[in-house]
């Protein structure tokens, strides 16, 4: 038996986000394949924000959400990031993490990630001869 087991690279199990209005099209790793060395560096930037006495919880969780993000983005995307607003960080954290939790059997289904169509095309149920009277009952 052959297993299909994605590396971590593999573009099927990418999260991907795009935000048009802002240039962005951000492909992030589902937290689940991202590498163990890469979530303990993070783990370690968290609780250092945590652990900081001179920040307010909205400037916290700012800084917590630019640093997951800057952990897996490109440094061009990573300054578009940085204007936005906790709020927006937010809704973008909340989508990955959604998405990371769909199960990944589902996940790889799911588009834009298939790619191919697993679905027959529907039969076609009429054409630009029918007319009216060969379509519907005239009443």
């Amino acid at each position: 038996m052959e297993l299909d087991v994605p590396t971590i690279d593999d573009p099927r199990i990418m999260v991907a986000i795009d935000l048009p209005k802002f240039g962005l099209a951000l492909r992030l790793p589902r937290f689940d394949f991202m590498p163990e060395k890469l979530l303990d560096e993070l783990t370690t930037k968290l609780s250092a924000i945590d652990e900081d006495g001179g920040l307010n919880d909205r400037k916290k969780l700012r800084a917590a959400r630019l640093a997951t993000f800057k952990a897996v983005v490109s440094a061009k995307d990573y300054k578009v990031l940085e204007t936005f607003t906790v709020g927006q960080l937010e809704k973008i954290y909340e989508a990955w993490v959604d998405q990371s939790n769909i199960p990944l059997a589902k996940f790889l289904a799911s588009a834009p990630f298939s790619t191919e169509n697993s679905e027959a095309p529907s039969p076609m149920t009429s054409s630009s001869a029918d007319t009216v009277e060969a379509t519907s009952d005239a009443a």
